[in-house]
């Protein structure tokens, strides 16, 4: 090694050390996992993390996904990186994912490319006993993001581009920039692999990287300089209005590993409030993002005086509003996490004057009144309630889901409950969770108001009218 490369050396682990440091990414022994292709960043990644592991006594391994595409280099890719691996006694766990025969479901390949990596990370630090992960992402890589973020439509959370850490993943060449790699791996002598699937301008960051950032730099020489500051700048003004938001409504979103909720009563009228938090949320629990215009539409559709309806939902993701424990939740998971919807539910009122029913299948409580007295107008002053006749005599009251064979009468004749959702083009899942009462075995009442944003329907054998002597009010109570 020339005195060159020795000082250039020092100087690139010095700076690496200390962004590491100053982000408090890694502890001694901590067993750290690299999520590595071929390439000049990840090579990188690898000599300055093995440097990294003397000092704090770190113990690494090597993920590698190969996509099998390229006629064979993926291939070659994987070879390549294991024999690194090996020359530098690292465990190594290559998996192959055929991108070409996976569903697609309306993602791009970038996308798609992401999650199973991501996941296959996870499992992989699961099953070894890794408590960490680093990624190969640089300066220009987050230059790239933001960019790609202002196009499509962000907020200032946007802006942050790429975090240096997000739970236990972490970026720790996110300092440097492709040119600095490029002249560290040179000068060293340290061999790596090119992706020509980089060349293609079919995906939008390669699009940005080769044919944009060039003009932009041309024209701008300190862009990375500046956007890398945006960045920062960005990431301290989100903790600023984090703080403000914290104190505004406290402990206001929990998250249990597949379902975020997000307690909006918190945040009173302060939509804007409201707003910035639920971005934060998806995009550090689902690494997810929306544009602003769409962001508006989910928040002005949960202004709805409907109790339970869907916000937002994707081949992915499903955002709901709902009604849980006396108060409206914002819910978000993806679909693939989804509790599984209930088969059979069915819970029967108490015969007390007034009260309510909490019903954990639906997410749901379930408020009802008896009354003998009839208010003229009353009936159809309010649609979340629906009004029904009581038989004189005692009778049992049950709120269930749908059973085969179910109708309900309404004014042209009996009709089943079954072809009353299907008119509805609803899935199986919400089939699943409408409620139902049920008198004494009869269908009094269609409650898909408490489900989705569909009409409630009354049985025509339960119809309230003038001579009606007792009557129940059932509803699902609006914040």
């Amino acid at each position: 090694m020339t005195s060159l490369s020795r000082d250039l050396m020092t100087r690139f682990y010095q700076k690496f050390r200390e962004f590491t440091m100053s982000g408090e990414m890694f502890s001694e022994r901590d067993r750290v996992l690299l999520s590595l292709s071929a390439g000049k960043d990840s090579m990188f990644l690898l000599h300055m993390m093995t440097l990294l592991a003397r000092e704090l006594q770190l113990e690494l391994g090597i993920f590698h996904l190969n996509h099998m595409t390229r006629e064979g280099e993926s291939d070659q890719d994987q070879i390549f990186l294991e024999s690194v691996a090996d020359r530098a006694a690292i465990p190594v766990y290559s998996e192959k994912y055929n991108f070409d025969s996976a569903v697609n479901k309306g993602k791009s390949f970038e996308e798609r490319a992401r999650d199973v990596r991501y996941s296959l990370l996870e499992e992989i630090c699961l099953k070894y006993n890794y408590n960490k992960i680093a990624t190969a992402h640089n300066c220009d890589d987050n230059a790239e993001t933001v960019l790609m973020r202002i196009f499509s439509g962000t907020g200032i959370y946007g802006l942050r581009g790429i975090s240096c850490r997000r739970n236990n993943i972490f970026r720790p060449i996110l300092s440097f920039s492709a040119e600095d790699i490029y002249s560290f791996l040179r000068e060293n002598d340290i061999k790596w692999r090119e992706d020509m699937s980089n060349q293609s301008v079919d995906y939008q960051r390669n699009y940005i990287r080769n044919i944009l950032w060039p003009l932009i730099v041309s024209r701008f020489p300190d862009a990375l300089g500046n956007i890398t500051n945006l960045s920062a700048h960005a990431d301290e003004n989100t903790g600023m209005i984090e703080s403000f938001i914290h104190s505004l409504a406290g402990e206001y979103a929990y998250f249990d590993g597949t379902k975020l909720i997000i307690d909006s009563a918190k945040f009173g009228n302060n939509i804007k409030a409201l707003k910035f938090a639920l971005a934060r949320q998806l995009g550090d629990h689902f690494n997810f993002r929306l544009s602003v215009s769409l962001f508006d539409e989910i928040l002005k559709r949960s202004t709805s005086a409907k109790s339970n309806i869907i916000l937002y939902e994707n081949s992915d993701i499903l955002i709901e509003r709902k009604f849980i424990e006396d108060r409206n939740m914002i819910c978000a998971y993806k679909k693939s996490d989804k509790a599984e919807s209930p088969q059979n539910y069915q819970c029967t009122l108490p015969a007390d004057d007034y009260g309510s029913v909490y019903i954990p299948e639906i997410e749901s409580k379930i408020v009802f009144e008896r009354l003998n007295t009839y208010v003229e107008g009353e009936l159809k002053s309010d649609q979340n309630r629906v009004y029904i006749a009581l038989p004189e005599n005692d009778c049992d009251i049950v709120i269930r889901n749908r059973r085969p064979g179910d109708r309900i009468i309404l004014e042209a004749g009996a009709k089943k409950i079954k072809n009353l959702m299907i008119e509805k083009k609803l899935d199986s899942d919400t089939k699943k969770r409408v409620p139902l009462i049920v008198i004494d075995g009869a269908v009094a009442a269609y409650l898909a108001g408490a489900v989705f944003a569909g009409s409630n329907r009354v049985s025509r054998n339960f119809w309230v009218t003038k001579d009606t002597k007792k009557m129940i009010v059932i509803y699902v109570p609006q914040s």
